[in-house]
């Protein structure tokens, strides 16, 4: 937090970067994202699985100052909060697309298993607060190249598209927020249902104690 503090005080963009922890990503695919990132020359923290993957020789020198790895725990939505950061290189599991929506943060997405090709579909398509990685042969399981890390990452982070990016992923916050506020659609939803099982129960009214729950 502090690294991430004097990028603040430089006015530095950070581009956060989580692959996740449960994906199985080959040591020379790794290699390539180190890669693309170095050739983006872009301010990023990468916080990596597993912990002893080799990045290739000289790596972490070479971005010493500009680039930082983290090879342990990291709180995920702190950092996603942080002003600095305002973009994310993630593997688009939906807690993952949660956190950086309610902090406001765009995200490059990189689907990889599971749910994850239809979130990248819906964030990019429907929502438009994200950009997509390829891999050469179109697949979800193929090989993501270094120039395509490294193109993708500047669009999310430069340029017309990131202020397009940005300005979306700001007004689905804004409007998250409130709906989660008391009193919004989800309050009232809630109470909705209480009163729906209450009806089917045969009791017409809720009872206090789930208008204090609701």
């Amino acid at each position: 937090m502090e690294w991430l503090d004097n990028k603040a005080v430089e006015g530095r963009a950070v581009l956060y970067v989580a692959l996740g922890t449960l994906a199985a990503i080959p040591e020379s695919q790794l290699t390539a994202v180190a890669d693309g990132l170095e050739r983006a020359r872009l301010d990023f923290i990468w916080a990596v699985r597993p912990e002893n993957i080799d990045l290739s020789s000289g790596f972490e020198e070479r971005i010493k100052g500009r680039g930082l790895v983290v090879r342990e725990w990291v709180d995920q939505l702190e950092i996603l909060r942080h002003e600095s950061v305002r973009g994310f290189l993630s593997h688009c599991r939906w807690n993952s697309v949660l956190e950086s929506v309610t902090a406001g943060v765009p995200l490059a997405v990189w689907p990889m298993h599971a749910d994850q090709p239809c979130n990248a579909k819906f964030l990019v398509d429907e929502l438009k607060i994200a950009v997509r990685l390829h891999a050469v042969d179109r697949t979800i399981r193929g090989l993501v190249t270094s120039e395509e890390v490294s193109t993708v990452v500047r669009v999310l982070m430069l340029g017309e598209k990131a202020v397009e990016l940005a300005k979306n992923v700001a007004e689905l916050s804004a409007s998250a927020k409130e709906a989660t506020e008391e009193g919004g659609s989800p309050w009232k939803t809630l109470k909705d249902m209480i009163g729906e099982l209450c009806l089917v129960n045969g009791n017409s009214e809720v009872s206090q104690d789930e208008k204090v729950y609701a």
